[in-house]
């Protein structure tokens, strides 16, 4: 699934429970991670590292990043 959450209602949790249920989802179907193509200036990457995600490299010539996390 994809997902994403509209500026004006941003910083209300709801990135949060996207992610939940991801991994919900993810976790109810076996899976042994999860993976997120994430662009550089995504403001959301400080939610992904909190929520357990890591990026792929730190590469600073790149402009997306895969950040995955293992369940």
């Amino acid at each position: 699934p994809a997902g994403r959450v509209h500026p004006d209602v941003r910083r209300k949790g709801i990135g949060r429970q996207l992610l939940e249920c991801f991994e919900a989802a993810a976790r109810a179907r076996n899976c042994a991670k999860l993976t997120l193509e994430v662009l550089k200036n995504n403001p959301a990457r400080r939610l992904y590292q909190r929520f357990g995600f890591n990026a792929d490299t730190d590469n600073p010539e790149q402009t997306n990043f895969f950040w995955e996390k293992k369940l």
